[in-house]
Parts: C-alpha cells; sequence; structure tokens
C-alpha cells in the first residue's frame, strides 16, 4: 500500500510495481551495455580553408562565412552541418570552404580574407555563398537556416543550369567541346529533370551553331520524345540562355527556331520572349516594358516564369533594372 502526504490510500496490484522495476533495470542495463554509435559517412564536413586546397577545382564553390563572437553562428553550425544527409550533400556536391572573419579580436582581417568578403557581400554573419568554379557568384543567404531551408536552397541552386554539364565550354562557343560533353551527360540515367531539358536546349543550340542542322533537328525530335516540351517554353528559353551565357544567342535562333513551334497561348509567353528579342536587340526600354507585362499576366504561382524574368532584369542598365527589382523582388 503507498501512501500520499494528504494519507489518501491508493491501491496499486503488486505486478504493476514489479513490471515498472524490471523495466527500469532493462533500460539502465542498456544505456550501460549500449555500444558507442560511430559517426556515420561524410557526418564531417571536408572544410577547406581556401579554394587552392581543393581536390576537384571544377566543382562550385560553397563558402561559408562566419565570426568566433557570433552566437548565431553557434546556433546555425549546431543546427545545419551536423545533420548527415545535408553533410553528404555538402562533401558530394561542391567544395565547402569556411571563413571566419577575425575584425573584431584583430581590429582587421587578413587581406584574402577581406577581398573575399567584398567579393561576395559576406558582410552579416552566417553567411553562405554558392560561387561557380570560376569564382563568379551564383547566390548567397545571409541569417540563421535550419537545415531544410539550407538543403531545399543548396540543391536548387545547385539544379540550374548553369551547372550543366559543359557550361563552361558552352558559355565560351567551344561547341565542339560542349556537345560532347552534353551526350554523355544526357547519356546518363536518372538526370534532373530541369537539367535535362537545359542539356537538351543547348545540346541543340550547340549543333545548330555548328551548322549541323539536320543532327540539331534529330536532337529536338529527341528531346521532345522525352518529353521535354519545356524546350519550347520561352520563359525557360530565356532562363536557360541567362543562367551562363555571356552575350546575346538570339542570332542563332533566326530562321531556325520559329516562334510559331513556341507557344503562344498565353500572353505572359508572348511578353516574354518578345523582351528576349529586345534584350539581344539592345533596345533595353522596350525589354523594360515587356517584362513588366509578363511579370503582371503571370500566374503568380509560375515559377519559371519569374525566376526567368529576374535573370533578365539582372542585365538591364540601372535605370531599368532597378525599379523592376523594387516593384517584384523587394
Amino acid at each position: 500500500m503507498l501512501t500520499t502526504d494528504r494519507s489518501e490510500s491508493i491501491c496499486v496490484p503488486l505486478w504493476l510495481i514489479v513490471a515498472t522495476i524490471v523495466a527500469l533495470a532493462i533500460r539502465v542495463g542498456f544505456n550501460i551495455w549500449e555500444p558507442e554509435q560511430k559517426p556515420l559517412p561524410n557526418e564531417t564536413i571536408a572544410w577547406q580553408s581556401n579554394v587552392d586546397a581543393a581536390v576537384e577545382p571544377q566543382k562550385p564553390v560553397l563558402y561559408y562565412f562566419s565570426a568566433n563572437w557570433s552566437q548565431r553562428c553557434k546556433e546555425f553550425e549546431k543546427a545545419c552541418f551536423g545533420n548527415g544527409p545535408l553533410v553528404a550533400l555538402i562533401n558530394e556536391r561542391v567544395i565547402p570552404v569556411h571563413i571566419v572573419d577575425n575584425s573584431v579580436e584583430n581590429g582587421s582581417n587578413s587581406p584574402d580574407v577581406q577581398n573575399l568578403e567584398n567579393k561576395y557581400g559576406a558582410h552579416a554573419f552566417p553567411c553562405v555563398v554558392l560561387a561557380l568554379p570560376d569564382g563568379t557568384l551564383s547566390a548567397s543567404a545571409t541569417g540563421s537556416k535550419n537545415y531544410r531551408d539550407l538543403k531545399r536552397w543548396l540543391i536548387d541552386e545547385l539544379t540550374q543550369s548553369k551547372f550543366v554539364a559543359g557550361s563552361e565550354d558552352f558559355a565560351r562557343g567551344d561547341f565542339d567541346k560542349a556537345i560532347k560533353e552534353l551526350r554523355d551527360f544526357l547519356d546518363e540515367k536518372d538526370n534532373n529533370p530541369i537539367q535535362a531539358r537545359v542539356a537538351w536546349l543547348r545540346y541543340y543550340v550547340s549543333l545548330r551553331c555548328l551548322h549541323k542542322d539536320k543532327e540539331a533537328q534529330e536532337a529536338l525530335d529527341e528531346a521532345l520524345s522525352h518529353e521535354h516540351d519545356r524546350l519550347q517554353c520561352p520563359y525557360h528559353l530565356a532562363d536557360t540562355i541567362f543562367h551562363g551565357w555571356p552575350y546575346p544567342l538570339l542570332k542563332y535562333f533566326d530562321g531556325k527556331l520559329s516562334y510559331d513551334q513556341l507557344d503562344k497561348r498565353q500572353e505572359y509567353d508572348n511578353a516574354s520572349y518578345t523582351a528576349l528579342i529586345d534584350w539581344s536587340n539592345q533596345d533595353y526600354k522596350a525589354c523594360a516594358a515587356h517584362l513588366e507585362q509578363a511579370l503582371d499576366t503571370c500566374p503568380s504561382k509560375s515559377y519559371w516564369c519569374y525566376r526567368a524574368a529576374r535573370s533578365l532584369i539582372t542585365k538591364l542598365p540601372p535605370e531599368y533594372r532597378d525599379p523592376l527589382q523594387k516593384k517584384y523582388f523587394f
């Protein structure tokens, strides 16, 4: 019989007491004899102190800028860099480089650290920056993120068209080399659908640029047989061109990729494609007007339309770029 401090009696079955004691004993014994769990493979990020130390220099670079005095950095590291799947993704897909700001402790940073912070605008911590292999800024994120948000952000950025095989050769106009790399990429199984669409379009464009029109048409037919219908979508075309292509490409489409081939059912399709032509003709005022028309008529959930428009807006001179960015993206 158990007694409370109010002298009320409660009858507790003997079997329940015995079962409780046995359960506790089993749990304690399990904790004592439970073998120590070894860390999973790739559970630690293989941080580099600089890009020059990287073994695979052709990978994109993930910079992590932090400061020792920042409590938010400590929380960020604990939340994100101890997560197995995210750590594995980082080790596999990027070169991770950790840059520590010591300006508070030492009064200033080393020239190398300060140059990187200035180059990528890392002036608040924690800050993660994704850069292309040539050092060009791809994307950045500042402030606290949980590991799910960081993983989603990283995957989204890595699947963009600038990371498709052969991107650098394609951008340089080395179409012979780009064709080989793109074909090898397209022959792989289980490619990311977004990257596959981009690769097919670049493969088609490269063949056209080399005047291999018959092969190009065969490539386009093959691509469409794989249901990559977005090859003929204007805003996806814009997005493809402006991620990793440094000069106008529309001249290569003259008489080859007909406007009649494109889906003209939506007003924002027409406007975005027209804006692309305006940009290639350096008619930036008309380009801005057509981008505004495209964004005003674009369905609110059309991710591709907004991303392609944003890519094109960044190519405009400041007097046209800044008002559009302020209106639609800030």
